[in-house]
């Protein structure tokens, strides 16, 4: 075959919009780079011509202990998507012990109590956050979406403000309608960017095998039918499972080294990697073996952080309230390296929370005295702080001169 008529492809190169959200993640998840390959190449199919509805967009199962970054990766997708870490739809699954309690989630059938209630699956409630972001945006420069807008809150007021059963029910039908006629014109002015929702369910190795038969077939099929009659569809969804399953055997068998962890390449057999096959034994106890098949390729079990890997966690959850305090205050905010090592070794007094209290070190020791020290006016718009470490405590410092934010 003569090649001086062909060109070499490169089937590595990611398009624009799949780069931006592996950059994005790469940049806030720290040391997790299986899983964020796992979340990439699941939204780069998805932004091909050869995406079809009939899956939703991921479906991944996440295992490891706690504070490694498995509740995190549905965040920043909330974060990327729809600017705001918590906009998506978690789901407890240590509330859905009994199989009664799934009709919490898929709604009660005709003649049982609780069926007129909206089920927390319902397509109006995972999509809900990507309408309000929708909303946000054209309600700066779009008449039309501020009437609807207005429309929706009166039709909402009226609902919590009737005490007549047959009358709430009534109401809460023009409720719904009117969301849907919003997510209509919201569909209409964003024809081109799809809604995303992120759905995350939490420990999912504590519900009932019933949830899990749901989430066969939502993984299968993508879509579910409600106890009302009517259908949910994930096909612009990302669903996210996690799980401490198998941890402590995973930890026992590499104790002694600093990393654990990894997702099967498709080069590898079984066999080869002794602590992916943990897991699986592990997951093999608690779900069927057609579950995990449906999933297997989406298995990702999480390293332990490091110190190191704590350290750039602290640098960027800091680095975000400096930003904060410039942005809205404003003042700036200088921290000593002095200081982010105090915080780090606060933050790691229970290493088997992982990362889980480096938020809780900083507002402690950083945010709390700031608070303070706003609220008796010893920091005002301008100033320029420091914090450093005297005597085993963080102090702030002010300079003299005021800063100009423009």
């Amino acid at each position: 075959m003569p090649t001086d008529v062909f060109t070499k492809l490169d089937p590595d190169i990611l398009c624009e919009q799949t780069k931006e959200l592996e950059d994005f993640l790469l940049e806030r998840i720290i040391n997790q780079q299986r899983a964020i390959k796992c979340v990439v190449s699941a939204y780069d199919k998805f932004n091909s011509p050869l995406w079809q509805l009939e899956k939703p967009i991921l479906s991944a199962l996440f295992l490891g202990p706690s504070g490694v970054g498995k509740t995190y990766i549905a965040e920043m997708l909330a974060e990327y998507f729809l600017d705001d870490p918590t906009a998506f739809t978690k789901i407890e699954c240590a509330n859905y012990v009994e199989r009664h309690e799934i009709s919490k989630l898929l709604g009660a059938p005709p003649g049982y109590i609780g069926y007129n209630e909206l089920p927390i699956l319902s397509q109006n409630n995972i999509e809900l956050p990507a309408i309000q972001h929708a909303q946000m945006a054209l309600m700066k420069t779009d008449k039309e979406a501020q009437r609807l807008s207005k429309e929706i809150e009166k039709a909402r007021q009226n609902c919590l403000k009737s005490t007549n059963k047959l009358e709430s029910n009534s109401l809460m039908q023009i409720y719904m309608q009117k969301i849907k006629e919003f997510q209509s014109y919201i569909s209409e002015k964003t024809e081109d960017v799809p809604i995303i929702s992120i759905i995350l369910f939490d420990e999912i190795e504590k519900a009932h095998p019933s949830l899990h038969h749901f989430l066969l077939e939502v993984t299968s099929k993508g879509r579910t039918r409600l106890g009302n009659g009517e259908e949910t569809l994930f096909y612009n969804s990302f669903i996210i499972m996690t799980s401490n399953a198998g941890s402590r055997s995973i930890a026992e068998m590499v104790k002694g080294k600093k990393e654990i962890g990894f997702i099967r390449e498709k080069t590898e057999k079984s066999g080869e990697n002794p602590i992916y096959d943990c897991a699986m034994l592990e997951l093999k106890k608690m779900f069927t073996t057609e579950f995990l098949g449906r999933i297997e390729k989406n298995i990702v079990v999480f390293k332990n952080l490091s110190d190191d890997d704590i350290k750039k966690i602290i640098d960027i959850q800091l680095n975000d309230l400096s930003i904060f305090l410039t942005k809205n205050f404003p003042f700036e905010l200088i921290i000593s390296d002095e200081a982010k090592e105090f915080i780090l070794e606060k933050a790691s007094d229970h290493p088997e929370y992982g990362a889980r209290l480096v938020s809780d070190k900083i507002d402690k020791h950083i945010k709390e005295p700031l608070a303070r020290m706003i609220n008796t006016g010893q920091i005002v718009t301008g100033c320029k702080i420091f914090a450093n470490l005297e005597n085993g405590n963080i102090v702030f410092l002010k300079a003299s001169d005021l800063l100009s934010f423009s």
